[in-house]
């Protein structure tokens, strides 16, 4: 089975805060055409207190809700569920997360894609042979990698998450 792992920050970056916009809510329909197994990857019950994420953020739970309204469906959700202070092999070059959601899940990660938010996530897209794919989301290159050279360098860059999907339905 192929799947596309959505890092949580891809939705909330491109949402009004109270749901997805129609743009985002068609790429997430777009990659249910494309019989993809969805995955949004979350930041765990570690970091969420009450009943919200980080700060005034909506929970993993209220984003799958999210691409739910917008006509899209999230198959599974998986979380690293240390906090932000705790050493863990879930994400960035031990991608854990991945290893662990495909093994349970039967997924194939030569297969699948990894939409990406931040450098971390491409790591861990390349480390656990899956196709990283970063999402700008308003953003330059230049500020996600400090003004650095990206390492590696030769992953696809979407202007947001449509454009992401885009390029995964071509791809396939």
């Amino acid at each position: 089975m192929k799947a596309v792992f959505v890092v949580r920050e891809c939705l909330l970056r491109g949402s009004d805060g109270h749901g997805l916009s129609e743009a985002m809510g068609a790429a997430m329909r777009g990659l249910l055409d494309q019989d993809f197994f969805l995955v949004l990857l979350g930041v765990g019950t570690g970091v969420q207190s009450a009943g919200q994420a980080r700060g005034d953020e909506p929970t993993d739970e209220q984003l799958v809700e999210w691409v739910g309204r917008a006509g899209g469906r999230v198959d599974a959700l998986a979380s690293c569920p240390h906090v932000p202070s705790d050493a863990c092999f879930c994400w960035g070059s031990q991608p854990g997360l991945l290893w662990e959601t495909a093994r349970d899940l039967d997924i194939h990660l030569d297969e699948s894609y990894l939409i990406c938010y931040g450098p971390t996530d491409v790591l861990m897209g390349y480390a656990a042979g899956c196709r990283p794919i970063l999402v700008l989301t308003g953003r330059t290159i230049e500020e996600i990698y400090d003004g650095f050279q990206p390492e590696p360098a030769d992953f696809p860059v979407a202007l947001d998450l449509e454009r992401a999907a885009d390029y995964i339905v071509c791809e396939d």
